[in-house]
């Protein structure tokens, strides 16, 4: 009983992981994965997940916390480009304007 209990989780941990690594295969060629992201919820807090060293953590919080106060709740989801440089996928209410300081912003930070 115990042995047939330990081979049908094990069975469901494997059946996991095989769904997970698909997954992320289709996340990978549709380029639904991102390097980092930049989150700020109701409530104003700047949330940053992500391949950004914590060195520049604190000039980004800064940034997008007081200089796109007014932009209200927002993501952005950024990849790193062999080539064409930062690739930047918005969510939110940013205007175009202020999606282009962002972008300048985060070109010249993360260097």
């Amino acid at each position: 009983m115990l042995l047939k209990l330990i081979l049908t989780a094990l069975g469901i941990i494997f059946l996991i992981t095989l769904v997970g690594r698909a997954l992320n295969s289709v996340g990978l060629s549709l380029g639904l994965t991102s390097d980092f992201v930049i989150r700020r919820p109701p409530g104003g807090r700047v949330v940053i997940r992500g391949q950004i060293p914590w060195s520049k953590y604190g000039g980004i919080k800064e940034f997008f916390g007081h200089d796109l106060a007014d932009a209200g709740p927002f993501v952005i989801r950024g990849t790193w480009q062999s080539g064409s440089g930062l690739q930047l996928t918005w969510g939110g209410r940013l205007s175009p304007g202020q999606r282009q300081r962002a972008r300048n912003f985060l070109l010249e930070h993360l260097r």
